[in-house]
Formats: structure tokens, C-alpha cells, sequence
């Protein structure tokens, strides 16, 4: 089943270098992480990775 549900939020954009790439990455807070786990917990990935689409700005 695919939920939609917008969750908003700001924090900065942090960067793990390797040698072939970088990944951006930005904190979830913790208390909406949890929350999305509730509601998406099962729809996991990989690394306990839950695809989404994002916006960043305005």
C-alpha cells in the first residue's frame, strides 16, 4: 500500500565522503523518526532505508 503524508522539518545537510562518492544526508529529529517508522516501518530497504521524495528549500 503506498501512503502519502508530508512531514516538514529543518536541519542542515551533512556529507560522508568515501573514496568513489559522497552521500548527503540530513537528520531526521528523533521524534519524527519514530513516527515515521510507525507509519513505515515496513516498507524498509536495504540498511533500514524507507524511500521517499523530497524537497529542499521553499
Amino acid at each position: 500500500m503506498n501512503r502519502e503524508i508530508t512531514f516538514k522539518f529543518e536541519n542542515k545537510v551533512w556529507i560522508y565522503n568515501t573514496v568513489k562518492a559522497a552521500w548527503h544526508f540530513i537528520t531526521v529529529p528523533k521524534y519524527l523518526a519514530q513516527e515515521i517508522n510507525e507509519l513505515f516501518g515496513d516498507q524498509t530497504k536495504g540498511w533500514g532505508s524507507i524511500p521517499v521524495e523530497i524537497t529542499i528549500g521553499m
